[in-house]
């Protein structure tokens, strides 16, 4: 199923946007070159072209992908953007953002399973 593939790879799925924000490409090759553990860049790159896929159909979750975005590209080291706190299981870095995208997404793909990103 593409939607659990997505959120595996949230914390590095990132869009290319307009402007000064952080570009989904960009983000992913920062996380491969600081070799981070548990990081896949063709896993991230097919996350960048499914929310792309995602944004084509609306922009129902714009808003929070934005600030999931702007979160993570905030971060001194994108690699501590997917460590876990062991005691709440959540992560320690962009936990709410990461929550209102991944709702979002799944509301969406609720009601619009026969796109292809919601499979």
């Amino acid at each position: 199923m593409r939607f659990n593939k997505l959120l595996a790879v949230v914390p590095f799925a990132f869009i290319a946007l307009v402007g000064c924000k952080p570009s989904c490409e960009s983000l992913c090759d920062r996380a491969q070159d600081e070799d981070c553990k548990e990081f896949d860049h063709d896993d991230c790159l097919h996350g960048c072209i499914t929310v792309d896929d995602l944004q084509e159909d609306t922009d129902k979750c714009d808003d929070d992908w934005d600030a999931l975005m702007s979160c993570y590209d905030d971060q001194d080291d994108i690699c501590k953007t997917q460590e876990i706190d062991t005691d709440t299981g959540k992560l320690k870095k962009c936990n709410s953002e990461a929550e209102d995208f991944a709702k979002c997404y799944a509301d969406y793909c609720e009601d619009h399973d026969s796109r292809d990103y919601c499979k």
